[in-house]
């Protein structure tokens, strides 16, 4: 996050309100390059947390 963030690449992040978890909204180049970013997070390489990945198509 602390890499993403000095990229100016990680553009929201937080925990949800219930504390189920959590999500971030980052920036790249294409989905793959985000699911690689996803499964280096270490709660995610730990098995701690799921992953899912959505395009957000902004406007």
């Amino acid at each position: 996050m602390d890499r993403l963030q000095a990229e100016k690449r990680l553009k929201m992040f937080g925990p949800f309100s219930d504390a189920t978890g959590g999500a971030y909204v980052i920036e790249t180049a294409s989905l793959e390059e985000a699911a690689e970013i996803g499964h280096a997070d270490p709660l995610v390489a730990s098995g701690s947390s799921e992953l899912t990945i959505k395009e957000w198509k902004l406007k």
